[in-house]
């Protein structure tokens, strides 16, 4: 068990433990580059995305209810999809720091687009 389900982590705490477990326990960034087209497919991306909801779950205490973009905004954690299209950024030479402002910006965008449906991957 990560916490106890009686205590709520402070924000800082809480992304030390998104970032730790989703880098070192959940293997879905290893080789982006070589499999990344494969989220295209969409039982892939699915099964990213449930992984990555019951990871931030147990991270921020949440329950069963709440929905993969609601726990991603509620774990301070961008969606498996924008992580893995930013490693595949890098790896074909952008830089660190702006392939990261690219994922940024398009979460953003996400969540500011009327009608856009930010868990579909699209």
């Amino acid at each position: 068990m990560l916490l106890s389900s009686k205590s709520v982590p402070r924000t800082s705490k809480r992304g030390l433990i998104v970032t730790t477990v989703l880098s070192s326990v959940v293997f879905c960034l290893y080789a982006a580059p070589v499999w990344g087209a494969a989220v295209n497919v969409r039982g892939n991306l699915t099964r990213l995305q449930s992984l990555h909801r019951r990871t931030l779950l147990a991270v921020m205490c949440g329950y069963r209810a709440v929905s993969y973009d609601a726990a991603c905004l509620l774990g301070s954690a961008p969606p498996v999809e924008l992580k893995l299209k930013e490693r595949m950024k890098r790896y074909e030479g952008m830089r660190k720091r702006d392939a990261m402002e690219a994922r940024r910006n398009s979460w953003k965008m996400k969540w500011t687009t009327p009608g856009t449906v930010i868990g579909s991957g699209g």
